[in-house]
């Protein structure tokens, strides 16, 4: 492991052992301790990935299910701007979030259709953070002889 994924490692950690801290009533209070939680949470998740993995991109693997993007209407009335909408998979529905705003973008032409996503299952399945669009390629024609048998 070089020595900048032990201080990465260590500043998770850290910061970690600061959220320990709060009382479990607190964060169950407000809607920004709340957030607080889904963010410690989810840096959990990344650090327990890293360690597991040793790279950020493994845990990115792909997703099939249809796609549900909020309107403008839905996203202020969720009071979450970062939340575009839900996915539906076979075993689950997520909410939807991006890791750009090309991403973002690229999603939008895919609303209300089935697609497949590069993306990771974060908070207990509660996120899933899309990274890339998994486009599908024309089918493969095969190759055959020419000129009979």
């Amino acid at each position: 492991m070089t020595l900048m994924h032990q201080n990465f490692l260590a500043a998770i950690l850290a910061a970690l052992a600061l959220s320990t801290t709060l009382p479990s009533a607190v964060c169950a209070e407000s809607p920004e301790s709340e957030a607080a939680a889904e963010a410690r949470q989810y840096q959990s998740e990344e650090a327990a990935d890293f360690e597991k993995n040793g790279d950020k991109e493994l845990a990115y693997a792909s997703h099939q299910g249809l796609l549900k993007l909020y309107s403008q209407a839905q996203s202020d009335a969720s009071g979450d701007t970062t939340i575009l909408g839900t996915f539906e998979s076979g075993e689950a529905t997520y909410l939807v979030k991006t890791t750009g705003e090309e991403v973002k973008k690229a999603l939008e032409k895919l609303d209300g259709k089935r697609c497949s996503l590069k993306a990771k299952i974060r908070n207990n399945g509660k996120f899933i953070i899309v990274k890339s669009i998994v486009l599908a390629g024309p089918g493969d024609a095969g190759a055959r002889r020419r000129g009979g048998m």
